[in-house]
């Protein structure tokens, strides 16, 4: 029976921001430390997405990506991760690094910081994984097939000209994508893809299409054990 892997979603690990219009991109951290003890407790080891199903995969493996490299992603969710000897897979904006979530604060949001090029180094080189979330956080099926191949394919050329290392990974923002998307992520190299879409990974699906389990800050102890339950035992 092939492996089934969960691959987690997080945004920002941090107390709710009120004055937000997206609450649910936040996971306090009192309660993100629960969610990785209950991950530990049930023999779950995390994995870099880039390594999903090869030769190394752990007995129970599970993926834990963060969506937009926010900057509590090094403050407070990494310190909590190698507590418990975890690793995190993070999507970054490429033309954004060091600065703000301008796509959000274009639409009456509150600005929030994204993670500098110094950081992302040093956390990659404690074992984080990095891929591209696109060049400014686009809604790809909005977009022309020009301009989706900026976005999908330019944002891994400036963030490895910018980091230094290999950018293999992938993230459809807002889990918006189409035909030219994938083909677009296909042609750029990227090994994986994510999506918004619910369910587990048994390396049947295409690379380029892979399902996740949203954690938001309503996700309590109770509800992120049943997220797993339900993914495991109803596919969704």
């Amino acid at each position: 029976m092939a492996v089934k892997v969960p691959i987690l979603t997080y945004h920002k690990i941090s107390p709710v921001d009120k004055q937000s219009i997206y609450p649910g991109t936040f996971v306090p951290p009192a309660l993100f430390e629960k969610h990785l003890r209950h991950l530990a407790r049930s023999g779950f080891e995390t994995m870099p997405l880039v390594s999903l199903f090869g030769d190394s995969m752990p007995a129970k493996p599970i993926v834990l990506t963060f969506d937009d490299g926010f900057q509590d992603y090094s403050t407070t969710a990494y310190p909590a991760l190698q507590r418990y000897g975890f690793n995190g897979t993070v999507f970054l904006v490429a033309d954004l690094l060091g600065q703000q979530n301008e796509w959000d604060m274009k639409i009456g949001d509150v600005g929030y910081p994204l993670m500098s090029v110094d950081t992302i180094r040093r956390l990659h080189e404690g074992g984080t994984e990095f891929g591209s979330h696109t060049r400014t956080h686009s809604r790809l099926t909005s977009d022309t097939d020009a301009h989706q191949e900026e976005e999908i394919v330019d944002s891994q050329t400036v963030l490895e000209r910018e980091l230094g290392f290999p950018i293999e990974t992938f993230c459809y923002p807002y889990g918006s994508y189409n035909e030219t998307s994938v083909n677009l992520a296909r042609k750029a190299g990227y090994k994986f893809a994510t999506t918004c879409e619910k369910g587990l990974n048994d390396g049947s699906e295409d690379p380029l299409k892979l399902k996740r389990i949203a954690v938001r800050h309503d996700t309590s102890q109770p509800v992120f054990v049943y997220k797993l339950w339900r993914a495991f035992r109803l596919g969704r």
